[in-house]
């Protein structure tokens, strides 16, 4: 939240009076306001990053949520919770699409993306089905990557993050380091892949692939074109 954002919310909650944007007239609440974060806002008042007077203002009350790794115990009820979400948006009515071994798999994981990544991974598991290998490929990676961390040191930008991402034997990487050129590879390259496992899942049936992928007809027929995704020769 930047500094200038920050002192119309100090405005906003000491007074319980605010503007709409773009207007001039105020407007009076005597709403209570629960606020989340993930950064160390003592450390960010410090450094002057963040309104002394608001995380005061802020912090009348604090409770510390552990990261998931550390509450094995809460997953799987979020696994149920989500997944029947999750399920009925997509039109199912199954209220436990995982099996136990899938879950099992996901109670392995140390989730340093927590909630946000568990979601993530819960809806690609329902759109793509549930399958030991599927869910290896979805959660692997993070830790992969972890350990590579650890143990290669300076030489991990050179060499174990091109092959973690697969960009090289992908074919994508041309031995260009710029972060922005890996990032548009790298999500072409996802974008590929999730889009050709949906496709293939649906029997290239595009009213339901676009449905399970959350965007339009149009665009999806134009991702198949920019990408050069062609259906099986049964289909074609």
């Amino acid at each position: 939240m930047s500094l200038p954002l920050q002192s119309k919310s100090l405005h906003a909650l000491q007074d319980g009076r605010f503007s709409r944007l773009g207007s001039e007239k105020e407007v009076s609440t005597d709403a209570w306001v629960i606020a989340a974060t993930n950064r160390d806002l003592k450390a960010d008042v410090a450094a002057g990053r963040f309104r002394e007077d608001l995380y005061h203002r802020l912090s009348t009350i604090t409770l510390h949520i552990e990261p998931l790794r550390n509450r094995k115990e809460d997953i799987p009820p979020l696994i149920e919770y989500y997944s029947k979400i999750f399920t009925a948006k997509r039109g199912g009515t199954d209220s436990n699409p995982l099996s136990s071994t899938a879950i099992g798999k996901l109670l392995e994981h140390s989730w340093p993306g927590n909630v946000r990544e568990l979601q993530n991974v819960l809806q690609r598991l329902i759109i793509l089905g549930d399958s030991e290998s599927l869910i290896t490929n979805l959660i692997a990676p993070t830790t992969t990557l972890r350990s590579s961390q650890n143990a290669l040191g300076p030489d991990f930008a050179s060499t174990n993050w091109i092959d973690y991402l697969g960009l090289k034997s992908s074919g994508l990487w041309d031995g260009n380091f710029s972060l922005h050129a890996i990032k548009k590879k790298a999500s072409s390259m996802v974008e590929r892949q999730m889009i050709s496992q949906v496709l293939a899942k649906t029997g290239w049936n595009r009213m339901r692939a676009k449905k399970l992928l959350g965007i339009d007809y149009k665009s999806l027929l134009s991702k198949i074109q920019e990408l050069d995704l062609q259906p099986p020769p049964e289909l074609q």
